[in-house]
């Protein structure tokens, strides 16, 4: 993992952040219009609890930059000693990699999106 996939993985979080708050927000406003209170109140505090983590992540991010003292720096280095990228990306792509049927016949189809939102169908093989 190197320092740019660390500003990837915070940009993506801190967006997604972002979104949820936004949603937040309108939901928030909508019940407040409809006269449902209680329920404006709760959104509120869970708009209020996700932006105080939201800085807390900013922070995180700040510390990491060009930092391998900080947490993240502290997180790369133990990444680097355990995983071999060059590995990992043997499996990146569009393409199948070739192996062995198993003995139940399946497999299994992982797709991530360009949001890093996972999916994944495990099928049986016909004979």
């Amino acid at each position: 993992v190197n320092q740019n996939e660390v500003a990837i993985v915070f940009d993506i979080v801190l967006k997604e952040m972002e979104n949820v708050i936004e949603a937040l927000n309108r939901e928030g406003s909508q019940a407040f219009q409809a006269g449902k209170y209680d329920v404006a109140r709760e959104l509120m505090e869970k708009d209020s609890q996700i932006t105080a983590f939201r800085t807390e992540v900013v922070d995180l991010q700040n510390q990491s930059r060009g930092s391998e003292g900080g947490p993240c720096g502290a997180l790369d280095m133990q990444l680097r000693m355990t995983v071999r990228l060059e590995r990992i990306r043997a499996y990146w792509g569009t393409e199948s990699l070739p192996f062995e049927l198993g003995e139940y016949r399946r497999i299994a189809v992982k797709i991530v999106d360009d949001r890093g939102v996972e999916s994944l169908k495990v099928m049986a093989l016909c004979e």
